[in-house]
């Protein structure tokens, strides 16, 4: 077989396989991406139901609350009057609290005066019936044995299931002693479900866990559902998913399993993608098999298959007079058609020669090429570094004077107008001031970083190098700043300098924060360093830009020069220490930064 056709065979083998591993590591990689993401954000909603849910009892027990510690109700359990009754016990008193029953017990646990109503609020003896054989004498849920003890939770009838709130019969300043108690509480069925569904945006379902009428779906979610699990999320098909939650009741026991559903919006959006992807993947495959195919053909296959012919005619001949045409130009192929010639002068002193050649050749110029490269990106970083320094001197030294005579002009104009300036004019001035506060802060940086770093030590404590800082920056007001630091151990430093980075790296935090946040200032003793952490809780940083972090006049922000770490980093490796980063989206980021104790 021919080179050419074997090639040929090989490049089509590599582009169909490369085609089908990519396929299948885009598929995996994608869509078990899209179902990870899915599991979170049904988990985060399985945590905001649970949420709702702690709330709606936290009302209930206010509501309970504010019924048993009542000078009212302290007397009505005692005296069963029935003027009590009728003032407060109405229908519309129900109806107004969303309430389905009250249950009033003296101190005897004995009920006094019970009441349930329907989903109607309509008479219910069937779930007053129910309701008592929870609540008997005997049943702790009415056994208070302190004032400030509540007892609420979920509790399954027989036909219906129930949230309640128990509270010990106080009086209307919270006093004992406790006369018995009053539990209140609703009817947690479809109707609840919808209201909650209303906050939530979504469809809610909801079975008993013993019920024998569950669909397939919730009794396949029942197998994977204990104490210990609470929550199951399956998909129902390729355009929802659904998670399932298992509620317990006060005794610890299961009792429903609530469904919510979400369309798989990113699922369906993933599988169209990702049904373009073999499509895609073998066209460029394909158009760069080709490419390869005819680079290969015209420059190499093509002149070996010449030079081969002409090989084959001297061997044909027998004239070793002959040489055969140089092929390529400077290439391994003219080097090829050079040492052939000289084979076929002299064949066995050639052939040593050529292999001796061959093998030093190649070790030669990776050497050399390895110290090439090196000096070369030595010179580049020392121009690079030489260049950022003569700049930065410059700019800043011709242009301090201009902005000096902009800030006495400014600060002459508000002088001599005084009163009787208006706020347009006011404003332009503030304007112009902040502006030459800006460009001086820039100008500062420049010149900061032309400069060598030359440190005038003196003895601190990281507490008070910490306070020291934080009092010559604004906090704003939706920022928790927490300091942790010690007054020990005492460290020698510029306190200036290390000021001015802590400062930088502060600010930073704050920035990352717009919103409000909690920045946390630590520091420890390890293996001879003073170790300090600047934890925020912002946006975080992507991996690209944590790479390039440390560079001159890199920044991601709308101004600046992209200075301030690179300042930051100079001080802090001057006084032999170092500084890391560590940073996650959505998360923050955890400077940290080691100074030497001695």
């Amino acid at each position: 077989m021919k080179l050419k056709n074997k090639i040929l065979i090989i490049t089509l083998s590599i582009t169909i396989c490369l085609t089908m591993v990519l396929s299948i590591l885009t598929y995996v990689g994608m869509m078990g991406s899209i179902i990870m993401f899915e599991s979170e954000y049904m988990g985060e909603y399985a945590e905001r139901l649970h949420s709702i849910l702690q709330y709606e009892i936290s009302q209930l027990e206010s509501i309970a609350k504010d019924w048993a510690c009542w000078d009212d109700t302290y007397a009505f359990v005692q005296n069963n009057n029935s003027e009590y009754i009728e003032s407060n016990l109405v229908d519309e008193t129900f109806i107004g609290l969303k309430l389905n029953f009250m249950l009033f017990f003296n101190s005897s646990k004995n009920l006094v005066y019970g009441k349930a109503l329907n989903p109607k609020y309509e008479y219910d003896s069937a779930l007053l019936e129910s309701l008592m054989k929870h609540f008997s004498p005997s049943s702790p849920l009415i056994d208070h044995r302190e004032i400030n003890s509540i007892i609420s939770g979920l509790l399954l009838l027989k036909d219906d299931v129930i949230l309640f709130s128990s509270c010990p019969i106080l009086t209307s300043t919270q006093a004992g002693p406790i006369q018995g108690a009053f539990v209140a509480g609703y009817l947690f069925n479809e109707d609840k479900l919808n209201e909650i569904s209303k906050i939530t945006v979504c469809p809610l379902t909801m079975f008993r866990f013993d019920s024998p009428y569950m669909p397939d779906d919730f009794l396949s979610a029942k197998f994977h559902l204990s104490i210990n699990a609470p929550l199951h999320i399956q998909p129902l098909d390729n355009n929802y998913i659904a998670g399932y939650l298992l509620l317990s009741d006060y005794y610890g026991e299961p009792a429903v399993v609530l469904k919510f559903e979400s369309p798989r919006k990113f699922y369906v959006e993933g599988l169209t993608i990702v049904s373009f992807v073999p499509i895609i993947l073998a066209v460029v495959c394909a158009a760069f098999g080709s490419t390869i195919m005819l680079c290969l053909n015209r420059f190499v296959i093509s002149p070996i298959s010449k030079l081969s012919d002409e090989i084959s005619d001297i061997e044909r001949s027998a004239d070793f007079k002959r040489r055969v045409k140089t092929v390529g130009k400077k290439d391994e192929l003219s080097n090829l058609s050079n040492e052939i010639n000289r084979i076929l002068q002299a064949l066995e002193n050639a052939n040593a020669k050529l292999k001796e050649y061959s093998e030093n050749l190649e070790a030669l110029i990776e050497e050399r090429t390895r110290r090439l490269k090196e000096a070369q990106e030595q010179l580049v970083r020392s121009e690079r570094l030489a260049a950022i320094g003569q700049v930065a001197a410059m700019i800043g030294h011709d242009l301090r004077n201009p902005l000096t005579g902009i800030a006495n002009a400014a600060y002459y104009l508000k002088m001599k107008l005084g009163s009787s300036m208006d706020e347009r004019i006011r404003e332009m001035i503030n304007i112009i001031e902040r502006n030459i506060d800006y460009s001086s802060k820039i100008l500062m940086d420049l010149v900061e970083y032309s400069r060598e770093v030359t440190l005038k030590p003196s003895k601190t404590t990281p507490k008070k190098l910490v306070e020291r800082s934080l009092a010559l920056i604004s906090v704003p007001e939706n920022i928790e700043v927490i300091n942790l630091t010690s007054d020990e151990p005492e460290i020698t430093i510029d306190v200036n300098r290390m000021e001015r980075a802590f400062i930088n790296i502060i600010k930073n935090a704050f920035e990352a924060m717009p919103n409000g946040g909690r920045l946390t200032i630590k520091s420890a003793v390890k293996d001879g360093y003073v170790e300090f952490t600047f934890s925020d809780t912002g946006f975080g940083m992507s991996r690209e830009v944590l790479e390039k972090i440390w560079n001159p006049f890199f920044t991601t922000k709308s101004k600046g020069l992209g200075l301030g770490l690179s300042i930051c980093k100079r001080i802090i490796e001057a006084h032999g220490g170092k500084i890391t980063v560590e940073s996650e989206i959505g998360k923050g980021s955890t400077f940290t930064i080691s100074l030497p104790i001695k």
